[in-house]
């Protein structure tokens, strides 16, 4: 019975990044599925208060496509900053880039039409986005209750997340690849602080600024040397 408990404990943790966290599934999904296995659980017995019919092959689908629809959205933001600052003929970052592009919409099955509409209405790539004075919050529950505690629990855990992220970018030395996943992993929790809406940079550290975190790139400080 206690295999079965830390089994099932486990499994819902691991779901719930899988809701939470699109650029992380490949990891997540790994670690879920192990533990569904070794506690022979039903995906209908990992119930939490939010989701009381715990999940299902469905919804593991849906946030596969979710993963790569999210990447694909960070990589085209990319790609439309490059092409704004005319660095793309003869340069091979964007052949990468249009080849990530390319592995996402496949893996997702993701037509250009549906690339589009996510771009138009969700504008997820968009995490360091509007003004302050431009946004609006959900309504938060009644104050005093289990469901306002969590809210801004949790959205007080996503901040203090992007935090670290943004120290890492900071101080460690950044090859490529870990600059674009603490780029990436700083996005997220920004955007996961709340369920429609989400933190901007300043939010984070009045002193950031996106210019600052182009700067730490390494391909970038590699050109100017």
């Amino acid at each position: 019975m206690d295999h079965y408990k830390e089994s099932l404990k486990a499994a819902i943790l691991w779901l719930e990044r899988l809701r939470n966290e699109p650029a992380n599934y490949v990891e997540n999904i790994k670690f879920f599925r192990q533990n569904v296995l070794e506690g022979n659980l039903m995906l209908s017995s990992l119930a939490t208060k939010d989701y009381p019919r715990g999940t299902s092959e469905e919804e593991l689908a849906y946030l596969r496509k979710k993963h790569y629809e999210h990447g694909a959205l960070i990589t085209l933001n990319f790609i439309g900053k490059m092409k704004k600052e005319d660095q793309v003929p003869g340069n091979p970052v964007y052949d990468l880039y249009m080849e990530e592009l390319h592995k996402d919409k496949v893996a997702g099955n993701i037509s250009d039409d549906a690339l589009k509409k996510l771009v138009a209405n969700q504008r997820e790539t968009d995490y360091f986005g509007p003004q302050k004075s431009s946004r609006k919050f959900p309504p938060l529950p009644q104050k005093g209750t289990p469901e306002f505690t969590a809210v801004l629990t949790r959205a007080l855990e996503c901040k203090k997340d992007a935090a670290r992220w943004l120290e890492r970018l900071r101080t460690e030395e950044l090859t490529v690849e870990k600059y674009r996943q603490y780029l990436r992993n700083l996005r997220i929790t920004m955007k996961a602080g709340f369920e429609e809406s989400f933190y901007i940079l300043q939010d984070i550290d009045p002193k950031a600024t996106r210019a600052e975190l182009d700067a730490l790139n390494p391909e970038r400080i590699k050109k100017s040397i």
